[in-house]
């Protein structure tokens, strides 16, 4: 079973009173399934008012799942007037059915499952799309009509916003990680080759790192992953800090293939804004100064604000 925790406040939310309650509208529960947690909010249009987690452990079920997070939305549901829930996952998604390889999901029916025991409406959405939906609600690209949230980290995955709205395509829109980057160039795991994740996600990175730490083991790059025990994609960004020749070449590779996949996009979709988010996406100006020099239009390129949030938020706003 999984462990409800209470978040505590912070800034993305507002402290309310019960008079503060009362004369609110109704607002929305926005639900971000993870492969570890859960994370569950109340949302007052683009504000989050109150925040949990549930922990989910590996042995769990759908069926746990879902009576976890039944128990926080009456939480909820008692202190708040709520009007709706959203519900981003991961998978695959067809009429409030899931599947997820990461999750005890198999074409289960998550949105009737919660519909029939609090008696509200439920939409189910893929996460990345929630996510790009919640920056374009109240983050990042905020005022785009048309944006693009990317997401690195062991693979590549994206969200599509049209004219303020989830692009879907025929509903699996947005696996823009396996754009084809190189004709038979490294083996995907979905059974393609050269796509673009293999070149420019956190895995590649890291994969590169390794491979120029071993060509070059005196490097001040070798010594920083000897001293922290492990190679991460941070690692690159702090052989650049330190001037080290190697990791700015590696860092230059990736970034050169991080740049012609986002060209690629922009050529299809011609967004006004395309935001970057995951792991990598704290290293700033690190990345984005090299990346913006490749960017072969007028679009901005920039990084998640709500980070963590952007799902929730997302969701909250199906």
């Amino acid at each position: 079973m999984g462990t409800v925790i209470a978040y505590a406040k912070d800034h993305a939310m507002r402290e309310t009173d019960a008079s503060d309650r009362n004369t609110r509208s109704a607002m929305s529960i926005g639900i971000d399934i993870g492969g570890m947690s859960v994370k569950l909010g109340v949302v007052d249009h683009d504000t989050i008012i109150d925040k949990r987690v549930v922990k989910v452990d590996k042995t769990s079920t759908a069926e746990e799942i879902v009576h976890n997070l039944v128990n926080v939305c009456k939480e909820f549901m008692e202190t708040y007037s709520i009007c709706k829930i959203g519900v981003g996952t991961p998978g695959i998604i067809s009429n409030g059915k899931v599947s997820a390889a990461n999750l005890p999901f198999k074409e289960f029916n998550l949105a009737e499952a919660l519909e029939n025991r609090l008696n509200l409406p439920v939409k189910i959405e893929n996460d990345a799309n929630c996510a790009a939906l919640g920056e374009s609600k109240a983050g990042g690209s905020k005022g785009a009509k048309n944006s693009m949230l990317i997401t690195l980290g062991t693979g590549i995955g994206g969200g599509i916003i049209i004219n303020n709205a989830i692009y879907r395509g025929r509903g699996n829109a947005g696996e823009i990680g396996h754009l084809c980057l190189e004709p038979g160039g490294k083996q995907c795991h979905c059974g393609k080759q050269g796509c673009w994740e293999q070149f420019a996600s956190v895995t590649a990175l890291i994969n590169m790192t390794n491979d120029a730490i071993k060509e070059n083991p005196g490097s001040i790059l070798a010594g920083i992953a000897l001293t922290s025990g492990e190679v991460s994609g941070e690692t690159v960004f702090l052989g650049v800090e330190q001037d080290c020749e190697v990791a700015k070449k590696v860092l230059d590779s990736y970034v050169i293939y991080l740049a012609e996949g986002i060209n690629s996009l922009i050529s299809i979709f011609d967004p006004e804004m395309i935001l970057l988010s995951g792991g990598l996406s704290n290293a700033g100006d690190q990345l984005l100064a090299p990346l913006k020099e490749k960017i072969n239009s007028d679009t901005v390129v920039s990084v998640s604000v709500l980070k963590n949030d952007a799902g929730l938020i997302g969701a909250a706003n199906l």
